[in-house]
């Protein structure tokens, strides 16, 4: 079997002097590499891989050094023993796209310790490199050859063999040459950004670009590999100057053209003159590309300023706050909008911004660019970017006086080349000056007015209540008055009773929940009333009353619960007057005049009693000194204003009294009880016998205690005379 472990069937019939001159040739190769190693070939011993033997010869690998590799011959002998590698090289009966395609098979395929992938490999290289003598033999060379291995074997290796071919077919001669371009294009509108344009060819080409006086969007470095072709995003890093400059780049690329028109060609060195082929080298293309811009990037900014008060109305006493964002904007004079610069070390460009706060009594401020000659300089102040944010920073600073109130403030931002750093300078346009101007919206804060306000204090139901606000401060355009009316729960203190006026919780009185009525908006005056209507129930509310502005923003709010604020609304509010100086034969009445709401069966019931004090001196009306009580009187339903209802007319006798009305529902629940012992409720009775003179009883008091007295002095006459005669 030794004997047939060979590719061919039949021996070469070569002649002998060929034969020798191969000898010849491989041993002159081989003494060269021992007298100078750095030229000459690899040799190997060469063995049977994965494969088949049979009596009709081997189908497989020979590994050579570990590779596998692939007789190119069918009829030359056996490569078995030593074997030099002669290099990369094209086979000669083979295209260049056929050496790429058996380069890519035994590469691909061939490596593989498998006898079905080996067989199906070395039939794939024989039908390309040998295609004459595989197709020699009245059949095809596939069904031929296969009959080597194992019928159990020869259906897969068919299988295996239509699979690289398919895979084979795609298969090309790689090129070793490649083209490409780079170029530059600038945004007109700003000088800092642009876009690097790639083109290679072949377009699988892959490399590095490292840019000078910019860097890449994408990373934020100077350099980006991985890249091919398309088109990258970049910014300019301008020098340190601010000169205008350029943005170039370097790049090299390289791809792999495929597997080039080689394989890895050994030849037997032990007299078989046999050639087997191995993987191949993949063809390399680089490229060496180079660009810049084609004209010069302007490397200065505009920058300029929002500015936003921190309170649009803040309180008196406070300071003038402003916060401010920076940014890039628009240089009127080229029409650039380049971005703002940063330091090479990191950070950048610093820029200082002054704003002056000005203060007018003026009641409206109109935007424009010409400071009115009655706003006066209220305060300065300077605002500074950080190096380490720069226009990405949020900047707050404060007037260092206080606001008074009476006024409007407007703040005025510059921003002026003269006030900033050389380094800064030397990025602005040439004479940079930016202002906001005046009358900003955002710029614009108001100490807004203030007030005072009384409200009605008591009320009978069916009647309106009202709360008059005094307003104090800076009446501005726009500002507006709105009165809200809260009640409080059944039980609450009457506003009249409170011994603590602040003894309530604002939070739980003056809420949504709470508030009845709100009025409409109404234009600030230093006088503004709020009326609620007129159909409250009883109990006791809490006004509040707001300045808001044109925009509907609350400015101002009055405190609730103050008890100038409260107003007490009852049923009825009745007022009584008795008849006084009555004699006892004349009968004495009681009058009440009734102001509010009169339900079904409310009555009126009148009593009078004999005037008697408590031991601390108190009037007492009690059933132990009540004289005279009337029937309840059945009142008519409805609104009523000052309705008189009277007592029946009854006689007392000679003395004081005290009258007591009382009001009630139809459930007997008392609405109202007068006070005890009021002047006005008071009657004076006297006695039967004194005249009606019509004269005033004082008066005749008096004539008689002069009449007295003058009796006396006549009496002290006469008994001094008696003395004088004795």
């Amino acid at each position: 079997m030794a004997g047939h472990r060979h590719c061919p069937l039949p021996e070469r019939k070569e002649g002998a002097l060929p034969r020798v001159l191969l000898v010849f040739a491989t041993a002159f190769a081989v003494l060269l590499g021992i007298i100078n190693p750095m030229s000459a070939p690899n040799a190997f011993a060469a063995s049977h891989g994965r494969g088949y033997d049979s009596p009709a010869g081997w189908l497989g690998q020979y590994l050579v050094g570990g590779v596998a590799t692939y007789c190119l011959e069918i009829t030359a002998g056996s490569p078995l023993g030593a074997s030099v590698r002669l290099g990369d090289r094209a086979w000669h009966t083979m295209s260049a796209d056929e050496n790429a395609r058996v380069s890519w098979a035994v590469a691909t395929y061939g490596q593989r310790a498998s006898d079905n992938w080996a067989a199906a490999v070395h039939l794939f290289v024989w039908s390309l490199a040998d295609p004459k003598e595989y197709g020699s033999h009245g059949q095809s060379g596939d069904d031929y050859y296969v009959w080597r291995a194992p019928a159990s074997a020869r259906a897969d290796i068919l299988e295996k063999l239509k699979k690289i071919r398919a895979g084979a077919s795609s298969v090309k001669a790689g090129t070793l040459k490649g083209s490409g371009s780079m170029s530059f294009q600038t945004e007109f509108s700003n000088n800092y950004n642009g876009t690097l344009t790639v083109k290679l060819s072949p377009s699988s080409a892959r490399g590095s670009i490292k840019l000078t006086n910019g860097r890449f969007v994408e990373s934020g470095t100077r350099s980006l590999a991985g890249l091919g072709g398309g088109s990258y995003r970049v910014v300019g890093v301008p020098p340190e100057d601010g000169a205008p400059y350029r943005i170039s780049a370097k790049g090299n690329f390289s791809t792999s053209g495929g597997y080039a028109g080689k394989v890895a060609l050994y030849e037997n060195a032990g007299g078989s003159q046999q050639y087997t082929a191995g993987p191949g080298p993949k063809a390399q293309v680089s490229v060496a590309l180079s660009a810049s811009d084609p004209n010069p990037r302007s490397a200065t900014f505009a920058p300029i300023l929002r500015s936003q008060v921190a309170e649009r109305y803040p309180a008196e006493g406070d300071a003038f706050t402003d916060n401010f964002v920076f940014s890039a904007g628009e240089d009127p004079q080229s029409g650039l909008k380049n971005p703002w610069p940063e330091e090479a070390g990191g950070g950048y460009k610093v820029v200082t911004a002054t704003v002056t706060v000005y203060r007018t009594r003026a009641t409206s401020i109109t935007s424009g660019e010409t400071i009115p000659h009655d706003a006066e300089v209220f305060d300065s102040f300077t605002v500074t970017t950080s190096a380490a944010e720069g226009p990405l920073g949020d900047y707050r600073a404060s007037t260092t006086k206080k606001l008074e109130s009476g006024y409007q403030y407007v703040a005025v931002s510059v921003i002026d080349a003269a006030d900033q750093s050389p380094t800064t300078r030397a990025f602005l346009p040439e004479g940079y000056r930016w202002t906001d101007g005046w009358g900003v919206s955002s710029e614009i804060a108001i100490v807004p007015p203030d007030g005072r306000s009384a409200a009605t204090q008591l009320e009978a139901q069916g009647f309106p209540v009202s709360d008059v606000a005094s307003l104090d401060g800076l009446l501005f355009d726009g500002a507006q008055v709105r009165f809200h009316l809260y009640r409080r729960p059944d039980g609450g203190p009457s506003p009249l009773q409170d011994s603590d006026p602040e003894a309530i919780d604002p939070a739980a009185t003056c809420t949504d929940e709470t508030r009845v009525w709100t009025s409409g908006l109404q234009p600030a005056a230093e006088v503004v009333t709020g009326t609620a209507p007129s159909d409250l129930r009883p109990g006791v509310y809490d006004w509040r009353f707001e300045i808001l502005d044109q925009a509907g923003e609350i400015v101002w709010g009055a405190p609730c619960g103050p008890i100038s604020e409260r107003t007490e609304i009852v049923q009825v509010i009745v007022e009584t007057e008795a008849q006084t100086n009555r004699r006892a034969t004349e009968t004495v009445e009681d009058a009440a005049l009734i102001r509010g709401t009169i339900e079904e069966g409310d009555t009126l019931a009148f009593a009078a009693y004999r005037a008697e004090r408590d031991r601390d001196g108190q009037p007492i009306c009690e059933p132990s000194n009540l004289v005279w009580a009337s029937e309840a009187i059945t009142l008519t339903p409805g609104v009523v204003d000052r309705h008189t209802v009277k007592s029946g007319p009854t006689m007392l006798p000679t003395g004081t009294y005290w009258w007591v009305e009382t009001y009630a529902n139809a459930a007997d629940e008392v609405i109202h009880r007068g006070e005890c012992g009021i002047p006005s409720e008071t009657s004076v009775v006297h006695g039967p016998d004194l005249p009606d003179t019509g004269v005033d009883p004082q008066l005749i008091a008096m004539v008689i205690a002069a009449g007295i007295g003058c009796a006396v002095g006549v009496l002290v006459l006469l008994l001094r005379r008696l003395r004088t005669r004795r």
